[in-house]
């Protein structure tokens, strides 16, 4: 996992230095920005060793992300811990995202935690402090606190628990189901390309759920998900595809998008792909293939009744080891 920092460090003020450290921080950040790691590593441990502060937190991200020079964790966590002692929240932000996904060292949720709460400026960390707080990690769960550290994420603008307003909403977690404001938070965070939001608002769209009815809506918000890769909404958007409901009809954007989501082993996706490699709509015909995705699916909990009536006896002794081949090179494919 990298942390990205350079583009909030761009936007530091420079009134905290000397004017000459300032020049070597700006030096610093330029050479980031221009994938010049060697360049940014040089200077921004020239800045900090002269007591930046902010370079002091770009320093220990490079050294955790081993961009320009050797990965070194007890370098990154001296320099961020001197950045954090100097009051960059940013520092505290990226310390806690090291102690709570356990980023090559052992994984403590009490200092996350500690972290994320002395950063109470920082939006991200009050977002990851909120998601703390409603699962109790790293201390007592709070939920009405964690909702209000959601709620004052969201309306400083960030998607993901602007997102997570919308799930609260929508689930009348700790506070009445309101459908409307649900739609609503996720529309503010799809809007800035929240994949999670996006579906649920293309869902809601193709249902007509606190939405006027729009098929081509629903396509839109769809494609935005499907883009990042989330599999349930590439495997929706392909329904859309192949029925041409919101979109041009389109066998060969059914079929990719169907791919690009049983590569993730979405399991509705394999479904319909052996539906299709059946009958061979859009591809060659391919029994095999067909049943192969027919078992993978099957193995997940989806078993398509509609699909081994169809199949009947051309699913012969020979296909099926074969079949079975293909799905053991799927799984050892996907645990790589």
């Amino acid at each position: 996992m990298k942390l990205r920092l350079a583009a909030a460090l761009l936007a530091l003020p420079l009134i905290a230095a000397p004017v000459v450290q300032a020049d070597i921080f700006e030096d610093a950040v330029k050479a980031y920005a221009a994938n010049d790691h060697a360049i940014a590593f040089a200077r921004a441990k020239e800045a900090a060793e002269a007591g930046d502060s902010r370079a002091q937190l770009l320093l220990g991200t490079l050294y955790l992300n081993g961009e320009g020079t050797q990965r070194n964790v007890a370098e990154a966590l001296k320099w961020l811990e001197k950045a954090s002692e100097a009051g960059e929240v940013s520092a505290r932000y990226a310390l806690a995202v090291v102690y709570r996904d356990g980023v090559a060292v052992q994984q403590d949720l009490a200092k996350a935690r500690d972290y994320l709460e002395r950063a109470p400026d920082h939006t991200g960390a009050q977002f990851i402090l909120a998601q703390m707080l409603a699962a109790g990690e790293g201390g007592p769960a709070n939920g009405e606190r964690a909702r209000m550290l959601f709620e004052e994420a969201a309306m400083a603008g960030h998607p993901d628990a602007q997102f997570s307003l919308g799930a609260i909403h929508a689930a009348g977690l700790g506070v009445p189901v309101d459908e409307a404001k649900a739609a609503d938070w996720f529309r503010k965070a799809a809007e800035q390309g929240q994949p999670d939001a996006a579906y649920n608002l293309g869902l809601m769209a193709l249902e007509g759920q606190n939405l006027p009815k729009d098929s081509a809506a629903a396509a839109k918000w769809l494609e935005i998900a499907a883009k990042q890769g989330l599999p349930e909404a590439q495997t929706t958007l392909g329904r859309l595809y192949l029925a041409g409901e919101g979109v041009e009809q389109s066998d060969e954007m059914a079929l990719s998008l169907f791919a690009a989501a049983a590569e993730q082993g979405e399991p509705t996706a394999h479904a319909l792909l052996a539906r299709l490699y059946l009958i061979g709509r859009g591809v060659e015909q391919d029994v095999t293939r067909a049943y192969a995705h027919y078992l993978f699916a099957k193995r997940q909990g989806l078993d398509d009744s509609e699909f081994t009536e169809a199949a009947g006896d051309r699913i012969t002794p020979e296909i099926t080891i074969a079949a079975e081949k293909q799905v053991e090179e799927w799984l050892s494919a996907a645990a790589r």
